[in-house]
């Protein structure tokens, strides 16, 4: 037991918390109340609450720092910087196909990794066995996998989102992303100022190609959760349709569209280094508050940026601007 101080509180050690947290836990998970299992370490109930969420957010950092920096390096693997085996090469095309279909869930990068890895695997080989693999595909998979990922997963601490939701049967979530960041990329050249406010405006006067039929509040989330890869997907979608990063592991053929991807690894520098000038103008294009409110990978410096066409904004968009902002 850890006795509360008399007066001013008690200041506690990492090592006191920890203790006192493992013991308010296990006293729940044996049937007592959040109350009773405060009274049975001395300390309020509050702030064992407290650490708890201060806990969960340094996890959650500490595992979207992982993510980011798994980003980072599979870039820079991806981009030619050094010499790397077949197998990290694949590992960083996992994770870049990954990252593009799972924006919102960086800590769970890892994960879905060694999803998109697995189901390669079985894909291409018809296997379920780490030992029937080829050995150098065995050597590969070992290297990578992550015990703590895999415990992660049992317990149900990793949830995988639908792989991809299609409004239509060829309109996604990509392709709100790339007609976003278009606009916000192209606005200046007819002279509008973009903003997040005024893409919205588009949203609900319906000037995009397709009708988003979002909210406000349903728009900025989805701001959040995808606009540090508006840009990667513009760039894809617009200016190097062919590369097809939009890979689904439940298709029969995924495993060759990866084989495919691992024979154009000039295609995808260059399309990377237009990602880097997409980044640059799109960061350009936002305020401080917008930029606030996103992440964007670190390019590394020898990779040179490629300048996109610019693309001329539809009438159908200019138009939807010029109406008034709808009251609700």
């Amino acid at each position: 037991m850890l006795p509360e101080s008399a007066g001013r509180a008690k200041r506690y050690s990492e090592a006191e918390k920890t203790a006192a947290l493992k013991t308010y836990e296990s006293k729940i998970a044996f049937g007592l109340t959040a109350a009773d299992a405060a009274r049975s370490v001395s300390i309020p109930r509050k702030t064992l609450e407290r650490w708890l969420d201060e806990r969960k957010r340094s996890q959650v950092q500490t595992e979207a720092s992982v993510g980011t920096a798994l980003i980072e390096t599979s870039i820079s693997i991806l981009s030619g910087v050094g010499h790397f085996e077949t197998g990290a090469i694949k590992s960083a095309l996992f994770a870049l196909v990954a990252w593009l279909r799972w924006p919102g869930e960086v800590r769970n990068l890892p994960g879905y990794v060694l999803l998109l890895h697995c189901g390669y695997l079985v894909k291409k080989y018809g296997v379920s066995r780490i030992q029937d693999l080829p050995l150098e595909e065995k050597g590969a998979i070992e290297s990578s996998l992550d015990l703590s990922v895999i415990f992660d997963l049992f317990l149900g601490n990793m949830v995988f989102p639908r792989y991809m939701e299609y409004e239509s049967e060829y309109y996604t979530r990509r392709d709100k992303n790339a007609e976003i960041c278009s606009f916000f990329m192209n606005a200046k050249e007819s002279n509008i100022e973009p903003s997040i406010g005024k893409a919205f405006h588009v949203v609900e006067n319906c000037g995009f190609s397709r009708d988003f039929e979002m909210g406000e509040k349903t728009f900025r989330s989805f701001w959040r959760s995808n606009a540090s890869v508006m840009p990667f997907d513009y760039a894809e979608l617009y200016h190097f349709p062919s590369l097809d990063l939009a890979l689904d592991p439940e298709e029969p053929d995924f495993h060759k569209s990866i084989d495919d991807l691992l024979k154009r690894s000039r295609a995808i520098v260059e399309y990377l280094g237009g990602c880097k000038w997409a980044v640059r103008e799109f960061h350009s294009s936002l305020d401080r508050r917008a930029l606030s409110s996103i992440w964007t990978p670190n390019f590394p410096p020898q990779l040179l940026p490629r300048e996109l066409p610019r693309l001329k904004l539809s009438s159908k968009l200019t138009e939807a601007l010029s109406r008034p902002r709808t009251v609700a």
